[in-house]
């Protein structure tokens, strides 16, 4: 019994030591976890904004494409595209004339792109340029070759 009293002596204050090991380690894990989940969610939310722009972009790409034709005879050739032919929300008359066309219109309802109900910080424009002529016919705005780049700016 006395050699258990010496060797009680001894370690006094060691349990201290180890139980503040113990509590640090907890610790250092606990936030490794918890950081590891925090990113995962943060990138979620990310990718999800990623998927639905692209989803706006295909939707907008698509709508235009509608307004595109290779038919230059008949009753449809007209030398000024059609009022109605614009995408909803564009000020410009038509959907594929040349300039910046800005449908925000579109994104500003969106609460994954624009949470705070279409704030300055999200914009949809597109621009067209005329790359020349399509047409034996000249240049003219509606038988010019299109470029159209697409510019979508959301919050992160």
């Amino acid at each position: 019994m006395p050699y258990v009293l010496k060797m009680n002596k001894k370690r006094k204050g060691v349990f201290l030591v180890e139980l503040v090991v113990a509590v640090l380690v907890a610790a250092s894990t606990s936030m490794a976890i918890f950081s590891v989940i925090l990113s995962s969610s943060v990138s979620q939310k990310r990718a999800e904004k990623k998927q639905r722009a692209a989803m706006v972009f295909k939707r907008a790409q698509e709508s235009l494409k509608s307004y595109v034709t290779v038919e230059t005879g008949g009753t449809f050739f007209t030398t000024t595209p059609g009022q109605g032919w614009r995408l909803p929300g564009d000020s410009l008359s038509w959907g594929l004339t040349a300039g910046v066309h800005d449908i925000t219109s579109w994104i500003s309802s969106d609460v994954v792109l624009c949470p705070q109900g279409g704030s300055p910080s999200c914009r949809f424009t597109y621009t067209v340029t005329n790359e020349g002529s399509c047409s034996p016919f000249g240049i003219a705005d509606n038988l010019a070759c299109k470029r159209v780049r697409f510019d979508l700016r959301y919050s992160d």
